[in-house]
């Protein structure tokens, strides 16, 4: 499916339909940033209170509601 096509099939869906598709595609397009990508290793290295687990959750969590 194309941009085109998403975009004029996107007029069709209500507006939680909407929300939830942007969401979705802001989360795709943050884990393609390769300075968000940069930074996210960065602070992988640093030696802070949060666990491995814990940061890869936290950041899960953020792809998921599209931050």
């Amino acid at each position: 499916m194309s941009v085109a096509e998403i975009k004029s099939q996107a007029d069709a869906l209500s507006f939680a339909e909407l929300s939830e598709l942007s969401r979705h595609l802001r989360a795709l397009a943050l884990r393609k940033d390769p300075e968000r990508q940069a930074q996210l290793s960065a602070a992988l290295g640093r030696d802070v209170w949060l666990s491995q687990v814990e940061f890869e959750r936290a950041v899960a969590e953020l792809d998921r509601s599209g931050r």
